[in-house]
């Protein structure tokens, strides 16, 4: 069999680039086509259109973009500092859902601390603490899975070419959050390094000083706090079975 011509017919359609075989009026919309290869439907024609990869492009995660944002914006290198209205602003998103901006955050931070600039990856772990220290539990319990966490431990490899204010912070963080933090997961990793023998920063403050706690969540209504860590399916029970009650 001759090899079979790929044929397409570029078409927009309310707002949509749309595919199509050039022998038929019939479009496909590549939204809607789960599978790399589509056949043309009418009965005497062979020939394949393909759906690229491109066609997809453009139906990202809206939430992720808007959080992707968001930290570009609070890490900007012409910032001269902290922009504190973000930074809370994010700490409000997070806090809204934060099963599902958690991951987001950590990956735009993450792409934020990777940036070769070193007010951006100051603004990053600034950033970072303000949200570890007033979002809910679930934003610090589940960091220290995210790849943004072990990138901040990076800062403790020789080879790592940070800044030294950088490394700095990013060291003085993993201190902070060892001893302000009530995960052991932290204090782990910052007795680790020790033992690697990381000289971390003296400043002139420690994370224990003084009578002010270091993590400060914001309040949870008891009905919120008392499914944290609920599946959605176990908390639909519970709902039912409290109607039944009632």
């Amino acid at each position: 069999d001759a090899t079979v011509p790929e044929i397409f017919r570029p078409c927009t359609w309310k707002g949509r680039t749309m595919l199509g075989c050039m022998c038929t009026a019939i479009l496909l919309d590549p939204v809607w086509l789960v599978t790399s290869q589509f056949y043309c439907e009418r009965p005497a024609c062979t020939h394949l259109l393909r759906v690229e990869p491109t066609s997809m492009a453009g139906r990202g995660d809206l939430h992720e973009k808007k959080i992707s944002d968001h930290v570009q914006r609070a890490t900007a290198e012409q910032l001269v500092g902290p922009d504190w209205g973000l930074n809370f602003e994010l700490v409000d998103t997070i806090n809204s859902d934060p099963q599902g901006m958690s991951d987001k955050v950590y990956r735009a931070l993450r792409t934020a601390l990777l940036k070769p600039n070193v007010q951006t990856q100051l603004l990053a772990i600034t950033l970072l603490e303000a949200c570890v220290k007033n979002c809910v539990p679930f934003f610090y319990q589940q960091l220290i899975y995210s790849d943004l966490w072990q990138e901040i431990l990076r800062a403790g490899d020789a080879f790592r070419n940070w800044d030294p204010e950088v490394r700095d912070r990013a060291l003085g963080l993993i201190e902070d959050f060892a001893k302000g933090l009530p995960l052991p997961a932290y204090k782990d990793a910052y007795d680790s390094l020790l033992d690697r023998g990381v000289d971390f920063p003296v400043r002139p403050q420690s994370a224990d000083a003084g009578s002010a706690p270091y993590y400060t969540p914001p309040p949870m209504p008891a009905a919120v706090a008392a499914t944290q860590g609920i599946s959605p399916e176990d908390r639909a029970a519970i709902a039912a079975a409290v109607a039944d009650l009632e």
